[in-house]
């Protein structure tokens, strides 16, 4: 797989340091993943926001964000 980092921030909310962190990660195409899927990459999991099967290049692309625990 290919992972890189997107976009990253940090905000207080009721007093609790939330981070924000999406990546970009492209994996050889497979059409059996789906949006309620998790994705675990270095001990953290994150939730799929998007996916886009690219048939010619014959890859899925990934938009992810860090599940906050």
């Amino acid at each position: 797989a290919w992972v890189r980092y997107g976009t990253g921030s940090q905000k207080s909310i009721n007093g609790e340091v939330e981070t924000l962190i999406t990546k970009k990660i492209v994996v050889r195409n497979r059409p059996d993943f789906t949006l309620d899927m998790r994705i675990l990459i270095d001990d953290r999991h994150y939730r799929i926001l998007s996916l886009d099967n690219n048939r010619q290049d014959m890859s899925t692309t990934f938009i992810v964000e860090l599940i906050n625990e």
